[in-house]
């Protein structure tokens, strides 16, 4: 299995933009987190900044990392596992309370 910085770059080699979109959904179909899909998404546009690309290539990026966001309609939302900090245990509530002293 590719990393997502690897699929995405495989999808920005095909030169459709439908081929971005897609790859950002099978990679969240996967179970791939939200982070590591952006994070390679964001490390394309730098990438193609630098090398000078116009609106309109950098548009086929950040439309594909709006769709994670608010920024889009909520039908074309991608939905992904979300990195979650863990869960602290809640306190048992039948064992008195630490005295302080």
């Amino acid at each position: 299995m590719n990393t997502p910085d690897e699929d995405i770059r495989i999808a920005w080699a095909n030169g459709t933009p439908e081929a971005l979109h897609h790859a950002a959904e099978r990679l969240a179909a996967a179970g791939c987190e939200e982070a590591s899909i952006l994070n390679a998404l964001e490390k394309l546009l730098l990438e193609i900044r630098v090398a000078g690309a116009d609106d309109a290539t950098e548009d086929r990026i950040t439309d594909v990392m709006e769709r994670f966001t608010d920024w889009c309609r909520e039908e074309n939302r991608i939905r992904v596992n979300r990195t979650r900090p863990p869960v602290q245990p809640a306190p048992n509530v039948d064992q008195p309370a630490p005295s302080i002293r």
